[in-house]
């Protein structure tokens, strides 16, 4: 059975350097090579990307490698690859099978990828199998990251580059700095609809629609529905 590789690592060339070793193991299968550490984390967590190993740049700015090792946690095991030394310890501090640096030797790398077998083998799962996705990561300033459950989440107010988040747990909304744009890629489009150019809605919070109105099972906060959006949104009822 092959095993499933993701590489994270914010450079192009490090990227590629990865990849061209992971195509040199017939039992590896890379599913994807990204340049953003957020989407990747989204992605993962949503059930869209489903991997065994990740193969993570530890300096990465957006998100640092060894926070996103944190947040994965177990559902894939992490080999990290860096063009510094100075990180060993904290690699293994949080159970990475093994630390590369950068540029790649084939040997160290087969090696490392035995190692990240056998700890596969160790959890009795050669595959790590999706999950409902229950929230999404959010960064909401550049040394924040923030956990939101989509259960809390009732819907996402734009005002320009700026969207508050209106969750039922809390009396004011979370302002953070991003666009609607942004929201409406990262949230799971099965339960989260666009029904303005300022609204993004939970459906499992709406009651019905009337007229132009999105209604709310809570009475609540009921909104209005862009003329554009207006057909689609009847469809889902």
């Amino acid at each position: 059975m092959s095993l499933r590789v993701l590489i994270v690592d914010d450079e192009l060339h490090g990227v590629n350097a990865a990849a061209k070793m992971v195509r040199m193991i017939p039992d590896l299968k890379l599913v994807a090579k990204l340049t953003s550490p957020m989407e990747a984390l989204n992605l993962i967590s949503s059930g869209k990307l489903h991997v065994d190993i990740i193969l993570l740049d530890i300096g990465m700015e957006e998100l640092p490698g060894d926070e996103f090792a944190r947040i994965i946690g177990a559902r894939a095991v992490v080999i990290f690859i860096t063009g510094f030394t100075d990180y060993a310890l904290k690699a293994f501090r949080l159970d990475a099978v093994d630390y590369l640096v950068k540029p790649l030797n084939a040997g160290d790398f087969m090696d490392a990828i035995n190692k990240a077998r056998q700890k596969l083998r160790a959890l009795n799962r050669i595959a790590i199998f999706g999950h409902e996705q229950k929230s999404i990561f959010i960064k909401v300033s550049p040394t924040s990251i923030v956990e939101f459950a989509l259960n809390d989440l009732k819907y996402i107010e734009s005002d320009d580059k700026v969207v508050y988040l209106h969750l039922v747990s809390k009396e004011k909304p979370v302002m953070i700095m991003r666009k609607l744009g942004y929201m409406e890629d990262t949230l799971p489009k099965d339960i989260f609809l666009r029904i303005h150019q300022s609204y993004i809605v939970n459906m499992t919070f709406v009651k019905a629609i009337s007229g132009n109105k999105l209604l709310f099972k809570d009475g609540k906060d009921n909104l209005e529905i862009g003329s554009t959006y207006m057909q689609i949104v009847y469809s889902m009822f």
